[in-house]
């Protein structure tokens, strides 16, 4: 069977997550194939990596979610009946979920099974 570590992993260009995610997959590969050879240092490098990428994430995560926030903005202001709308069907549809908590009423239909 052959080695998975021996075949070049391809990535996307690297900009902050992806490359910080190269890099760890690099550290992994270097520590699986040197396990014996300063085997913490490399597994810490690896972590280190991990973190350095979930950090990027956060980043990224935290500027795409501004920018939906924005937009949600941009789409009130522009058409504010269709909000009101969508707003009173929500409330409307959390009012029924409320009451059907509430009356122990089941969330989804049950289907009974046919008896063999």
């Amino acid at each position: 069977m052959p080695n998975v570590l021996d075949h070049p992993i391809h990535l996307p260009a690297p900009d902050g997550f992806d490359h910080a995610i190269e890099r760890a997959v690099r550290d992994l590969q270097s520590a699986a194939k040197l396990i014996q050879k300063d085997s913490d240092d490399l597994v810490s490098g690896a972590a280190a990596s991990l973190h350095d990428a979930a950090v990027s994430l956060a980043a990224q995560v935290q500027r795409k979610s501004a920018e939906v926030a924005h937009g949600a903005e941009d789409e009130v202001r522009a058409h504010p009946l269709a909000a009101a709308a969508a707003v009173a069907v929500a409330a409307a549809a959390l009012a029924g979920l409320v009451a059907a908590s509430l009356s122990h009423a089941p969330a989804r239909p049950v289907i009974a099974k046919p008896k063999a």
